[in-house]
């Protein structure tokens, strides 16, 4: 049949034998040495287990991948790839995910180019930019974006800002907790705030409008801005910082300056400061003092050769509180404070929060222009028409113009605390803004954020969700919740373990529950209310969960830290926090002290018997096999079972208080007179659950 003949084909029916593969590929030299199928032929041998037809342990093994080899492999697939560069830098973070790559792999490449000494959030400038990408492959490409954004408005003339209409001036008054910050407000503005606020302090931003006059006599008002003084509302004080002209700081003069007040001196390096050292009228009072600690932490007032203002006063009583007004008069009119009434209005959103009838609200300063209702507007990354406008007292204001204080209404998400709040001509414009942005923002991958997930999809890792805690968090408004995020990284600090599942403004839902329900969450709250349909299904899931894990082998999840706690003051929010932090860190097995005893004596009866050690019972009872534990001091220097105990002579199964015994233990070379043994037995924990709702 010539070269044409039958061949066997390959398959069931017709598979080779192992002699046939072996000759087979011996002749077409598919391996590199003759002896390596012999080799393979031998080991193949005492392989009886397998099939005749497996020729598996003739198989080429796979090449050998070395972790350089593969980082070279890595770097050659990036040959291509395009890395958008905006303002002429680039984080290694942000050029490795403009390629899709590991961060690792950059740094790596990094360190062939003789840059060792670089971290994920390290800037490349351009032209690191372009080396790093011609050595890739890759090209660089300068970002900006395809529209213009809209910002606030800078007169650059000075001439041209001072031929506008005089704005009144924007006052923050800063300070310690408990320094009298809001009686002063309320001396201006004939109030009483202090008697409703809760636990005694400030726990959201305020801003208010205060009538006076001028220092040349005309009748004008100050926009005044109250902020807490509570540590955790850090960030709420920046923002008030960060838009006044004048920064008014409340001292006691009991106290003198204290932490919360140094924050709020470095917070207002940038506005001009009056100091207001407040409780004159107190008994420990200490003015003079008080001023030297403000000049040792860079506050040097007038009297000590410095340039500060400062206004001794009682707000309780009103004493000075004239000569305080005339002084914030006084320096606005030095300032000399200029805007455009008649511009499109800009305002700065203090604080936000979502109101069941109206929707998103925000507290909002006018800076430039004037704000209407009817106005088109953008904050951050939402947008909206105003719907209207009030003042501190709920009326309608059918205008705001400069350094006003207003509640806006009408925008369609709650905007984040601290954004600007411009008008815009129309809705396109609008569209055009917020594309704008989300573009800067794509150009500026942050790959450090967390994709967001549903709360019902996480899955909190095991050991995790075994000793951390889980939270969902509720806040009235956008500032409480910041303060409550700052207050809980500082415990997490101290290393107290938890998770926030999630975390926003508004009432508890009957969603969050159930989520809180599956979780074993526990649910923090600051000033909400709850859905009147959460606490009757609280109380319907506790049951069940009681019920179900009544019943031996059952397997029930745990869920005694599934709760609700509501607070009105947020010192009272953290402790319980923590609190519960610390009960679902306890492991589930602890150590229980069931006896005492003091060494006497030790006796070494030879290498037979050992050592036994004379004791004396102090408390509790010493029990045969129980696990010990001998400290000296605070230190333990041996642990181990107790293997004999005798009184006298006569064996004992155990030893009660007040009783003198011999107690033996193998391997207690170390224990000397005076140390102290501890029986102890491991029991499981079972701390009752939390109460299903609290309020505070």
């Amino acid at each position: 049949m010539g070269r044409s003949a039958w061949r066997p084909k390959l398959g069931k029916g017709n598979a080779r034998t192992e002699e046939e593969w072996l000759n087979l590929k011996a002749k077409r030299k598919w391996a590199t040495r003759n002896h390596e199928f012999k080799e393979l032929l031998d080991r193949r041998k005492g392989m009886s287990n397998l099939p005749a037809d497996d020729v598996s342990a003739f198989r080429r093994p796979p090449p050998v991948r070395t972790p350089a080899g593969d980082f070279k492999r890595r770097l050659r697939s990036l040959h291509g790839g395009t890395i958008r560069v905006f303002d002429n830098t680039i984080s290694i973070q942000d050029f490795a995910a403009n390629l899709s790559a590991p961060t690792e792999d950059i740094l790596e490449a990094m360190k062939y180019l003789g840059e060792a000494d670089l971290s994920p959030t390290s800037m490349l400038s351009r032209e690191d930019a372009e080396i790093l990408a011609s050595e890739l492959g890759c090209k660089i490409v300068e970002f900006k974006p395809r529209l213009d954004d809209r910002t606030r408005t800078e007169v650059a003339d000075v001439e041209v800002l001072k031929s506008l209409p005089r704005r009144p001036p924007v006052i923050t008054v800063m300070g310690h907790v408990d320094h009298g910050k809001t009686t002063i407000i309320d001396w201006l503005r004939k109030s009483n705030i202090v008697k409703g606020e809760v636990g005694g302090i400030t726990q959201s931003i305020g801003s208010f409008k205060v009538s006076t006059r001028a220092f040349d006599g005309k009748k004008s008002h100050l926009c005044i801005i109250d902020t807490p003084g509570h540590a955790a509302f850090q960030q709420m004080r920046e923002r008030g910082a960060n838009v006044t002209d004048i920064v008014l700081l409340v001292v006691a003069a009991d106290d003198g300056p204290l932490a919360t007040t140094l924050e709020a001196i470095n917070q207002a390096k940038h506005a001009t400061i009056i100091v207001a050292i407040n409780k004159i009228d107190l008994p420990n009072a200490d003015v003079v003092k008080t001023k030297k600690k403000l000049a040792e932490v860079g506050v040097l007032v007038e009297e000590l050769g410095g340039k500060t203002q400062c206004v001794e006063v009682s707000a309780v009583k009103g004493t000075n509180m004239e000569v305080l007004v005339e002084t914030i008069s006084f320096q606005a009119d030095l300032l000399d404070l200029h805007a455009d009434p008649s511009a499109p209005g800009e305002a700065v959103c203090l604080e936000a929060y979502v109101d069941k009838k109206t929707g998103p609200m925000a507290k909002a300063i006018v800076r430039w222009g004037t704000l209407r209702p009817g106005d088109i507007i953008v904050c951050g990354k939402t947008h909206g028409r105003v719907k209207f406008l009030r003042d501190e007292h709920g009326n309608n204001l059918k205008d705001a113009p400069p350094s006003t204080p207003a509640l806006l209404c009408g925008l369609r998400e709650c905007p984040e605390a601290g954004s600007d709040i411009l008008v815009v001509e129309s809705e396109r414009e609008v569209n055009k803004v917020l594309r704008s942005r989300e573009e800067i923002q794509s150009a500026h991958v942050d790959l450090g954020q967390e994709e967001a997930v549903p709360m019902e999809e996480r899955n909190l890792p095991g050991d995790l969700y075994q000793t951390a805690a889980v939270f969902i968090i509720k806040a009235v408004d956008q500032g409480s919740l910041e303060a409550i995020h700052v207050a809980l990284q500082g415990l997490e600090k101290k290393g107290v373990k938890m998770y926030i599942l999630s975390s926003s403004v508004g009432d508890v839902k009957r969603g969050e529950a159930n989520i809180a329900y599956r979780m074993n969450a526990t649910i923090l709250a600051l000033g909400v209310k709850t859905d009147r349909e959460v606490p009757p299904l609280l109380a319907e899931m506790r049951g069940r969960w009681k019920a179900e894990r009544a019943v031996p082998g059952s397997g029930v999840p745990e869920r005694a830290f599934f709760a609700i706690r509501n607070h009105r003051v947020i010192y009272r929010l953290l402790e319980d926090a923590e609190n519960i932090c610390k009960m679902k860190a306890i492991t589930k097995y602890r150590d229980v002290v069931r006896g005492t005893a003091t060494v006497l004596k030790v006796f070494n009866f030879g290498p037979k018997i050992g050592l036994i050690l004379g004791c004396r019972v102090d408390d509790g009872e010493l029990t045969i096999k129980a696990k010990a534990r001998v400290k000296r001091g605070t230190e333990t220097v041996f642990e181990g079972p107790i293997s004999s105990l005798k009184i006298v002579k006569d064996e004992v199964m155990k030893v009660s208080s007040g009783t003198e015994c011999g107690v033996g233990m193998t391997g207690a070379e170390l224990i000397e007179e005076g140390d102290v043994i501890e029986t102890f037995e491991v029991v499981k924990n079972d701390f009752e659950s939390l109460p299903t709702i609290l309020s505070t």
